[in-house]
Formats: structure tokens, C-alpha cells, sequence
């Protein structure tokens, strides 16, 4: 399997796609439902000095947009770094092994130059051609990180052991690094890209994340959004002097895209805001990090089948002791989500088992009360 990385420093890619016949939109005109299209042949698009996207001491910030990619090549996806050797900043990138599965990849998060991977990553099943919402929330002041692919949570670690800065006074980049140096251009596309300065929950990313937002959240800064762009329509703010190429941020921040090379805008049905959960054919089985975690006392834990088969989900204590069974039977191809409770538990660490055919996986959670 081709494992793909997600990684945290802003850089965005581009793409044509995959047979799909569109428009390109080089005019001021009113196109609703487009979206960022870069072919990976060296076009990306950028902000050049961006005004109030630094997350500040607290270090609380989502970031989410929905994606589609040719996974068939590594690449930078959105940025806001200069390097590796100067560190600071935040980057998200897809990135692949050189074997299994050339349409299946892996999902992985770097953040100022450190790569926070996950047990769960090669569960997600990013597919070639296929349309997903990324999410990840850092929490700095509760020492949390997450992250989500259509709403689920995939992956979750602590940040304590990392102390690096995530603020960077660099450009924002989509499709390559702001100053194109060892750049690996994107091809794909890009839509409804969102910064906020807050840390959101699951709950708030499944209210907003199959639909545009509303202006009580782009026009006031009250709701912690710093930054969106819906990729509808190409204006000129005067970005570079080059005309109509200019992509409108609707936050109260006014930080403005400038595309470069040949990012187009295209019609955004390929990313037709609609829940993907619901028709995805799950490739592989899929046990997930379970939310919350740490809990107190409840917790969910869900797995995804990709077909019946007989399944047993365990929960143990940290003498390996079994603690509950939370189910054990033939279940049905598709996601499963099961509560714990561990009311009459002590605090501790405990562990869960999910066995399905000659599958077998565990993962560590949490209790504290």
C-alpha cells in the first residue's frame, strides 16, 4: 500500500483532472460552486504577506478543506513555512511509499518540520480520484492534536513533547512551497479551505463541513475564522499587478490568493458537498483512535469493514485482563461504532482489540477521572 502524508506546512497543489471536462474561469463572473484546480506542472497559487494568520502563544487553530488528489506523486499541498531549516511555521503535503497499492495512500501530519504520524493512517484509504475533508485541530492549551478525514477522527496524539514555534511570517502557499525551492508541485484540486484560530470539535466540523459558510461566520472574527476561500470566482486585488487571477478571501482578514502558472478555477461537482461516509466503499479494515481520548468515562471506538466477517472488539486493562466485550458476531461490510464505559473503572491506561478474520490490531486509550 502507497502510504500518503498529510503534512502540516502550507503548500497547495494543482490539477486537471482525471477526465472530467471543465471550464476554465480566467474573467470576473459570478461562477459559484467552482473550485482550485492545479495541474502539478509548476502552478500553485499564494499569498504573499498574509495579516493575521499567526496562531499566537496559545496555539489553538483548525484548519480544514476538501481535497482531491493524484496521489501518483509526492506533493505540497498548503504551507505557511520556509524550510526545514528555519523551522517555524505549519505544512500539509501528501506524500507516498514506494510500494503496495498505486491508487491507495496513507495519511501523515508534519508540523515545523516534524513528522506526527499515525498508527491509524494507513486505515484512511485516501484513494486517486476521489474527493475527502482534512481537518486537524491543535490545542495547545489542552495538549491535543487531532485529526479528521470526512469527520471521523483518524488520528489524536499529545503535543506536549514539541515545543516548536507554529507562527511564521512567510507567505501561505497552495500547490508548492512559498519560495519554490525543492517545491513538489500539486495536482488536484482544492475547495472551501478554512483557517480558524480556534481549536474546533468533531461536532462543529460535521455542522459546517457540506456547506459553504454563512457570513455569521466570515464576517465577524468573533467566530475564531481567520481565513476562507471558496475558490468561486477570479477577481483582481491588485495582487502582483497581473490582472484577474486573484482568489478573495471572505474573512475579515482580506488575505487574497494570487494564482500563478496555470491554476484555474473549475466546476466543483467533482467535490459536490455531500457526506462521503455514507458511499465509500471501505478498501481496507479500519480500526480508529478512539474519541475522546483521553475520556471520562464514556468513549467511542469505530471500525470500518470492507466486508461481513465475523468481528470482536475487546476492551483490557494494563495487566492484559479482558474488562468488557463489545461485541462479538458477524457484522456487516461498512463502519461500526461502539460505546465504553468506563464508570466503574479505575483511572488508567487501557487497551482495545479488534479481531476480524486474521486481522488483529489494538490501540491504547485513556481513562481519567
Amino acid at each position: 500500500m502507497r502510504k500518503v502524508i498529510i503534512i502540516l506546512n502550507v503548500l497547495f497543489l494543482s490539477c486537471t483532472l482525471f477526465g472530467l471536462e471543465h471550464e476554465e474561469v480566467r474573467s470576473t463572473q459570478n461562477s459559484l460552486q467552482m473550485a482550485l484546480s492545479l495541474d502539478g506542472d509548476g502552478d500553485y497559487a499564494v499569498i504573499p504577506s498574509p495579516i493575521g494568520l499567526n496562531f499566537g502563544d496559545e496555539c489553538c487553530f483548525t484548519i480544514e478543506f476538501w481535497f482531491r488528489s493524484n496521489i501518483s506523486q509526492p506533493s505540497n499541498l498548503i504551507n505557511k513555512w520556509q524550510s526545514l531549516q528555519l523551522g517555524d511555521g505549519w505544512q500539509i503535503d501528501i506524500h507516498k511509499d514506494s510500494y503496495g497499492d498505486p491508487i491507495v495512500g496513507n495519511l501523515y501530519f508534519i508540523i515545523a518540520g516534524k513528522i506526527w504520524s499515525s498508527s491509524t493512517a494507513h486505515q484512511a484509504g485516501i484513494q486517486d480520484s476521489m474527493a475527502y475533508h482534512f481537518a486537524i485541530t491543535v490545542d495547545k492549551n489542552n495538549d491535543h492534536r487531532w485529526i479528521y478525514l470526512d469527520g471521523d477522527v483518524i488520528s489524536w496524539t499529545w503535543l506536549s513533547w514539541w515545543s516548536r514555534n507554529f507562527d511564521s511570517e512567510c507567505s501561505i502557499g497552495i500547490g508548492a512551497l512559498p519560495n519554490l525551492e525543492n517545491s513538489q508541485f500539486f495536482n488536484g484540486i482544492i475547495d472551501e479551505l478554512r483557517i480558524w484560530d480556534v481549536a474546533r470539535n468533531k461536532s462543529q466540523i460535521l455542522k459546517t463541513m457540506v456547506d459553504t459558510l454563512s457570513p455569521e461566520y466570515y464576517l465577524s472574527a468573533d467566530s475564531g475564522l481567520i481565513g476562507y476561500w471558496r475558490f468561486d470566482e477570479l477577481q483582481d486585488f491588485g495582487i502582483n499587478g497581473d490582472g484577474i487571477d486573484d482568489i478573495q478571501d471572505l474573512s475579515t482578514n482580506d488575505n487574497h490568493f494570487d494564482l500563478v502558472g496555470n491554476a484555474t478555477l473549475v466546476n466543483s461537482e467533482v467535490l459536490s458537498i455531500t457526506p462521503r461516509n455514507s458511499n465509500r466503499t471501505p478498501i481496507n479494515i479500519s480500526l480508529n483512535q478512539n474519541y475522546p481520548n483521553p475520556f471520562n468515562p464514556i468513549t467511542a471506538i469505530e471500525f470500518t469493514l470492507p466486508h461481513s466477517d465475523f468481528a470482536t472488539l475487546k476492551v483490557f486493562n494494563i495487566l492484559g485482563e479482558e474488562v468488557a466485550t463489545l461485541v462479538s458476531g458477524k457484522l456487516n461490510q461498512g463502519n461500526h461504532t461502539y460505546q465504553f464505559d468506563g464508570q466503574n473503572l479505575a483511572s488508567g491506561i487501557y487497551y482495545y482489540q479488534l479481531i476480524a478474520g486474521e486481522y488483529r490490531e489494538v490501540k491504547k486509550m485513556v481513562l481519567i477521572k
